[in-house]
């Protein structure tokens, strides 16, 4: 009897641990659109997904919602997107959202025709999904593991305390032993780490310090958001000599200020610091495995074009004293790109271009002025 009963149990051991057998899958990822996308399937139909870990809910479009035959509600809400624009976002019913073999259903999602999404044709994954599982991403390998158990970490990685607004994941950092709230965790923003110079006074005398020095790219850029373009804004990009992210300490990292800003880190941050980025949202922990590489800014071009009222109109500037840009103005029209006119541009082609190309090229102005524009040169 006593033989039958610890058998019974033994067995019951068994399937108990059996049922609770951590399921993972894995997809592919690319970086190509400077975010993170996979395929996956929006009420059975594919689609590709950008990962946007700062987003509280799921976007689609106007693409997406014709594939997959997305229902649009009549209720909606106004937002400010990241150019500080009032927009309206029309609430979306979806049946279902498909990564690898986990799916949510029944999701209130929302949907807006945020061009650089449009012309991607990317859907953004937000947290109304992404939270409810955890992730793992291998960026050496190219891989996205995604699990409803946590994932396992060693002593190789580091820990961060995650914690949330709005449905989005934030933690502290440190300058100069002073300790500041609120940086979102933006797998959504391509950059590698933004400071509001409002907020963050302090960022304002180390840029004042490094200017001095010769050390800093000054642009004069417009900020995409979900509405589109905004109003033109100084961006300053220099090393931070220091700074403490939650627990990690890091030394000589490429920062971008300015005054309307969101605090955050981005995806080029975690592909450059990380081998693997770990989040285990039901543990409210990221973890990293740093690469011990150095973190490098992002190359920009001394100026970009783009449409505008059907010209060509420059959106950004490198305002330093050996730009390439010099004789060019914020707003200015552009007769031609290499020789290629704005009637030969299709919308999506030259927003693809603006936010994509890294080569030379000529900008040709309308008083017949050609000027050759190149990458922005190296901070120091």
């Amino acid at each position: 009897m006593k033989k039958t009963y610890l058998l019974l149990n033994l067995l019951l051991t068994l399937s108990f641990c059996y049922s609770q057998k951590k399921e993972i899958d894995s997809i592919p990822f690319s970086l190509e659109k400077q975010l993170l996308t996979f395929n996956g399937k929006l009420n059975g139909k594919d689609v590709e997904f950008a990962f946007d870990t700062g987003a509280a809910v799921s976007l689609s479009n106007s693409i997406n919602n014709k594939i997959a035959n997305v229902e649009i509600l009549d209720s909606g809400r106004t937002i400010n997107d990241s150019s500080r624009k009032k927009i309206k976002l029309n609430n979306t019913k979806i049946e279902s959202i498909s990564v690898g073999k986990f799916e949510v259903k029944n999701i209130k999602g929302v949907t807006f025709d945020m061009p650089f999404l449009y012309c991607n044709n990317l859907l953004l994954l937000g947290q109304d999904f992404i939270k409810k599982f955890n992730w793992k991403i291998d960026f050496n390998k190219k891989l996205i593991y995604i699990s409803k158990a946590p994932f396992k970490t060693d002593d190789t990685y580091k820990k961060w305390d995650v914690y949330y607004n709005s449905n989005r994941p934030l933690i502290d950092f440190s300058i100069n032993n002073k300790t500041f709230k609120n940086c979102l965790l933006d797998t959504g923003f391509a950059g590698i780490m933004e400071i509001n110079s409002k907020e963050i006074e302090i960022v304002n005398k180390i840029f004042d310090e490094k200017k001095s020095q010769n050390q800093v790219n000054e642009f004069i850029s417009t900020n995409m958001g979900a509405s589109g373009l905004g109003k033109p804004e100084p961006f300053n990009t220099f090393f931070l000599d220091e700074i403490k992210l939650d627990q990690i300490t890091i030394n000589q990292l490429p920062i971008t200020i300015n005054k309307t800003t969101d605090t955050k880190i981005g995806i080029n941050f975690f592909n450059q610091f990380s081998d693997v980025l770990i989040m285990n949202f039901n543990e409210n922990s990221f973890y990293l495995k740093p690469s011990n590489k150095k973190i490098l800014p992002k190359t920009r071009m001394d100026a970009k074009a783009i449409f505008i009222d059907g010209h060509l109109t420059v959106i950004s500037k490198n305002m330093n004293d050996n730009s390439t840009a010099k004789n060019l103005i914020i707003g200015e029209k552009i007769k031609s790109i290499n020789g290629k006119k704005a009637s030969e541009f299709s919308d999506c082609e030259m927003m693809k271009w603006a936010y994509f190309s890294t080569e030379n090229y000529i900008a040709e102005k309308e008083n017949g002025e050609k000027v050759e524009i190149k990458s922005s040169s190296n901070l120091k």
